[in-house]
Parts: C-alpha cells; structure tokens; sequence
C-alpha cells in the first residue's frame, strides 16, 4: 500500500447537509489563513514531477515579494535564497526529488531592499502508486528574530568564558590578590598572590589571623567605613586606594575593589593589586618634572639674559657703525676735495695714493654696513617691502655693478635665456642685496679666466635661481658653517679685501625674510652653487 493509499478517506456528506458544510469549511479556512499570516507561516506545494512550485501571500511577505506580483517557480524561489546558503538548499531538493526525503532546513533569503531573513522551512514529499516521489506540501516561518537570540545568546556564553577564563588567569597568575571575607573583617580564605603581599602563610589563614579590619591602619578605617556603607546599600563599591598592615609592620598600598556574593550580604570577594610600585614611580615622577621646572626656569632666566646681551650687542653695533661711518665718510670726501685739486695740484703719484685711499675707505664702510645689517636683522627690525620682482629686471639691474670687477678677472658671464616673464615675490632691494652677494663672493674666489653662470628654475609655485661659479670651491668640513656669522671661505691673508664673513649670513637671512631660503653645494678646486630659493609671484604662476 503506497503512502498515499495510507491518506485518510472521508465520506460524501449528504446533500443535505451541503450547504451547512460548505459554510463551516469556509469558516475554518478562513481561521486557518488568520492563523498563518498572524505566524507570519507561509504555505507552499512542489509538484516534483513537473518541477513547478506554488506558494501562498504569506510566502511572498517571506520572501519580501509583493502578493501575488511574483511568477512562481523553483527558480524564483531559489534566486531568494542566500548565496552562501543556496548550494545547500539546492542539494536538499534534489535528495527530495531523488528519494523522497522530507524537507528540512533552515536559511537565510535576500529581500529585493537588500535585508537579510531567516526562514524554517518544512515540507512533507508524498508518492504516487508506485511509491516515487510525486510533490511536496510545507510550510516556512520567519525565525529571525529566534537567530537573533540565538547569536546574541552565543555572543553572551562567548564573553562569558572568556571573562571567567580571564579571571581565571589572574587569580592564577599571582599579578593580583583576592581573598574571601565576611562582613565581621574576617578572611576566609586567600590566593597565594595576596598572601605573599602581606607576608601571611597558610598556616595564618588556617589559624584565623587574619581579619581585614585588623590590617588597616587607623588612618584609612574611615576609607574602608565609606566603603562598606557603598557596599551595604549597592552590592558593590568602586575601586579605590587604601593601605593594608604587612605581617613585618610594612604599609602596603593597593587598589581594591570587592562585592558580596550573590544572594548574600554577609560574604563576598575582593581583588586588590599592589601599588608600591606605581606609587614609586609617581614619586620619580614628581621629582623629575620638578627638576625639569628649576631647569626650564634656569633656561627662561639664561635666554632672558641672552635676549638682554643681545639687545645691548646689537645696541653697540648699531652706535659703533654709525659713530665709524662718519669718519670713513669725512675720509672719503677728504681724498675726493684733494683729487680733484682743491688744495693744490696733484700728481700721478698722489693720485695713485689717494685712490688707494678710497678704496679702502669703501672697504671699510662697506665692513659696517654688514655689521650694521646683520645686527638689524638679527634684532628683528629689518622691514621687507615685498612686490612682485621680474626675474629679469632684477639681474639687469645687478649685472652692471659686477660687471667691471668680472671684467678686470678676465671672468665670462653666461646667463642662459629662461622665460621673460618670470616674476618672484620679494622686497626689490633686498634681493638685488642678495644677487650682489652672490655674484660678489663667486668674482672674489673664481680665479682669472674662470666662468660665473646664473640659471633659473621656475616652479609651479617657487623660482630657484642658481649662481655657479667655477672658483676655488669650499671644503666639505665647512660647507654646512659658511651661512653663520663671521665664518670666512677663505682666510689666506693674502687674499686682498677680504670681510667680516657676514655676506652669506646676511643673504640666507634675507632670504628667509622674504618667505625663501638660500643653499649652497661645492666641490673643491671645481666650484661652487649658491641656490636662491623665493615664492613665484601669484600673477605669474596663474598665467
């Protein structure tokens, strides 16, 4: 007998009672579909045979279909399912339609807004006269919320073991101390960790001589008082710094926390952790910010003096070049009243004197203006007039006053063509200051026949001009100090006028002051490269 014979058969009811039967079949399939959406339960039938699947609206609210809107079909059910549940799902039809296994399982479907469903989907397969599996009948309801639970239940029983595993380790690890109490200051029992804190053995424990009241000093009775009233009214108190009383008459500082045990408030438990060592450290601590203060203060009053020494050097700088360039001026004007005949004829001789004379005057005034500007600038007072300066018009106007002495050494001069238009920002001046610094110190230290060159590298939003020269070059021990003040290339006395060594002091700082920088690369008996470095001007780097 096939299991469909097995199908209960009921008989034909009387046409009388037709009508009667009919009403109450309805009223029950009605009660039934109330049942089914309230359960958010959803039907379905699988004609195995055919591969055709039907299913009710509860199953499209399921699935996040709208009702009755959706074709129908093993295909649209299984395109629902998750993917990472799909092969699954798909492998249990088939051993349904193979064997005719009952369906059983659960997973997850995708609904078109993208969120993600659990369903419990059970079907019944039933089979034709010769007992092959013919379709299927089930049900599925949304079990969602029960995963939910279920993972948030696991997540719980996870976090859980790891707290008590933690706690495990701890109380093993002998880092920490806990010990059992009761609410008269006796402790009942202790881990080895807090035993050895305070110097107590078992046989102490085991004796009951030791009590929690007993162990805390005087001074900190009322801390342990506050605490416990915490402890009555809570269950619990927060974790704060007491002393306890070592068996050798010590202070030991801890943190302790402690909380009775369930159901009880009598008895509980405490975990404390030795402080001695943080305690020390802190002290360190303290001591070493307050030594730091006395020597953040020594150095406040050091650069104050410093600032102080400073002001009076640059004060006496200031005072002594201009005291010195009065003279220099009076020398100056003197040797030209005397040229040009004033007091009597010259001669050839006198001439040659006089002009010896006022070259080493514009030496000399040219000395205490270094010193007069380096003094400026190191107090902070020089004023940058900043413009928008052709590259161009800068280098014309300093090109003419170098040209004389470049031209007494025999020096060739290339200036290789850029674009015309390149503009920097900068204080006109002071970079025509700078420009003649350079080409100045590349003429002093380029010997006869040599070659001075100025390129230029215009940047997106910095111009680089590069002065070479192909002179005597700088040692690579004193490359990095040629831009501190009164630091000489060269100090060979026989090299004639030379300075105080402020000329590239001077420059990098001006410079700076106008929002560039100034380098320098050299190799000796080759030659030299002094990089001026200043912003491009905006109209020129937008163009």
């Amino acid at each position: 007998m096939s299991r469909e014979d097995r199908t209960p058969q009921f008989p034909t009811p009387p046409s009388v009672e037709a009508s009667a039967d009919a009403h109450a079949l309805a009223e029950r399939e009605e009660r039934l579909r109330a049942a089914l959406y309230a359960s958010r339960t959803g039907t379905f039938r699988w004609d195995i045979r055919s591969n055709a699947l039907d299913w009710d609206e509860n199953l499209d609210r399921l699935f996040g279909l709208a009702p009755g809107l959706t074709v129908r079909s093993l295909a649209g059910f299984l395109a629902t399912v998750h993917p990472d549940d799909r092969a699954r799902v798909v492998a249990a039809c088939e051993r349904c339609a193979a064997t005719g296994a009952d369906f059983d399982e659960e997973f997850r479907v995708v609904w078109p807004d993208g969120s993600v469903h659990w369903l419990d989907d059970k079907g019944r397969t039933f089979h034709d006269e010769q007992g092959r599996p013919s379709y299927m009948t089930g049900a599925c309801v949304e079990i969602t919320d029960r995963k939910a639970a279920e993972e948030e239940r696991e997540r719980l029983l996870a976090a859980l073991g790891t707290s008590e595993a933690r706690l495990r380790r701890i109380l093993e690890s002998g880092i920490v101390g806990a010990f059992y109490w009761d609410i008269d200051g006796r402790i009942t029992d202790a881990n080895d960790a807090f035993l050895a804190l305070l110097g107590f053995t078992r046989d102490d424990l085991a004796a009951g001589r030791l009590d929690w009241r007993a162990l805390t000093p005087p001074a900190w009775r009322e801390t342990d008082r506050v605490a416990v009233a915490e402890l009555m009214a809570t269950g619990r108190h927060g974790e704060y710094e007491k002393e306890y009383l070592a068996k050798d008459g010590r202070r030991v500082p801890v943190l302790i926390v402690s909380a009775f045990f369930e159901n009880s408030r009598e008895h509980g438990v405490a975990l404390c952790l030795d402080q001695t060592a943080r305690r020390a450290a802190e002290e360190a601590l303290r001591l070493r910010e307050a030594q730091l203060r006395e020597a953040l203060d020594a150095a406040h009053a050091a650069r104050a003096e410093a600032e102080t020494a400073n002001a009076a050097k640059n004060t006496f700088l200031a005072t002594m070049s201009h005291e010195l360039r009065t003279p220099l001026n009076a020398i100056g004007g003197y040797a030209e009243l005397i040229e040009m005949g004033i007091r009597g004829p010259v001669t050839a001789a006198q001439r040659e004197d006089l002009a010896r004379i006022r070259r080493s005057q514009q030496h000399l005034l040219g000395l205490i203006n270094d010193v007069l500007n380096f003094a400026k600038l190191d107090a902070g007072v020089v004023r940058f007039d900043l413009a928008e300066v052709a590259i161009a018009e800068a280098l014309a106007a300093a090109e003419p006053m170098v040209a004389p002495q470049m031209a007494a050494k025999g020096l060739r001069f290339a200036l290789p063509a850029w674009d015309d238009t390149a503009a920097v920002r900068a204080d006109p001046e002071k970079l025509r200051q700078v420009l003649l610094n350079l080409l100045g110190n590349a003429i002093k230290f380029t010997d006869r026949g040599g070659e001075i060159s100025i390129a230029c590298d215009v940047g997106p939003t910095m111009v680089q001009l590069a002065v070479r020269d192909t002179g005597i070059g700088i040692p690579a021990e004193r490359l990095q100090s040629i831009f501190e003040p009164f630091v000489q290339v060269d100090r060979r006395l026989s090299r004639p006028n030379e300075g105080v060594g402020l000329g590239l002091a001077i420059s990098r700082e001006l410079a700076r002051g106008m929002g560039g920088e100034l380098t320098a690369t050299s190799t000796e008996g080759v030659g030299s490269t002094f990089v001026l470095t200043l912003p491009r001007a905006a109209a020129t780097a937008a163009a």
